[in-house]
């Protein structure tokens, strides 16, 4: 694991944060991971990547007023970090 979730040594004020957003599982994260398929017209990602599939640590998050939830998932080898729901929760789609 490249890049683990940070859940250790937070200060209150990041707490009080992770409360606010109602971020799940938190404490859990890392005893979580998933495995996701790679399906794409694009049949490079193996032989760019040795993989089939991302292996990635993925929590849940709801703004504060709102019970929508978005989700949050990065692939814990390399580092990448799904961009989607960041966005749908400031209201911005895909595309303009």
């Amino acid at each position: 694991v490249n890049f683990p979730p940070f859940e250790e040594g937070l200060d209150a004020i990041a707490l009080e944060e992770i409360r606010r957003y109602r971020i799940t599982p938190f404490g859990e994260i890392q005893q979580r991971p998933e495995n996701i398929p790679y399906n794409t017209g694009k049949r490079d990602f193996q032989s760019k990547t040795g993989r089939e599939f991302y292996i990635v640590f993925q929590y849940n998050f709801q703004r504060p007023g709102d019970n929508t939830e978005f989700t949050v998932m990065w692939d814990y080898k390399v580092g990448l970090v799904r961009m989607t729901h960041f966005f749908k929760c400031c209201g911005y789609s895909k595309v303009r």
